[in-house]
């Protein structure tokens, strides 16, 4: 069962308490994570009602490297990168231990083969608008941010 409201030690932003909607806190319960890396990325989604509603992220059916949640440092990169459009998500995200490829060695991945190759999350490093970061399980996301993006 996962807990979600109010944390021990709300995060802040600017001096205010952030809002706390989240279905999921990072790290993940489950014990079967290789590494412990967290960080605050962006995503930008035409399905931000959908994910306020279900206080989660849930995976594409399709992406660079197959079905899997994408990530960016920043919003402006995210922008560049996003195939829709609409809202904007600021997330703590689970990259645990990290695969790093290149675009020239992206396949079908998913989060039993990285677990099996011992790996939580892809980043393909040599993308134009920078980094993308992929997670393919929804515990591994935890919301901080879901708004309409302008």
């Amino acid at each position: 069962s996962h807990t979600c409201c109010p944390p021990p030690s709300p995060p802040r932003s600017a001096g205010f308490a952030m809002p706390c909607f989240s279905y999921y806190r990072v790290p993940p319960k489950r014990g079967n994570t290789y590494g412990s890396e967290v960080r605050t990325l962006w995503h930008i989604t035409a399905y931000g009602q959908e994910i306020k509603d279900a206080r989660r992220m849930e995976r594409g059916s399709q992406g660079m490297v197959g079905a899997g949640i994408y990530f960016a440092d920043s919003l402006a990169d995210c922008r560049q990168k996003a195939h829709s459009t609409g809202w904007k998500v600021r997330a703590s995200v689970f990259l645990g231990k990290r695969k790093n490829i290149a675009k020239s060695e992206i396949k079908n991945y998913s989060f039993r083969r990285l677990q099996q190759e011992g790996y939580d999350s892809l980043c393909v490093t040599d993308c134009v608008t920078g980094p993308e970061y992929i997670v393919f399980n929804r515990d591994q996301v935890q919301l901080l941010q879901v708004e309409r993006d302008q």
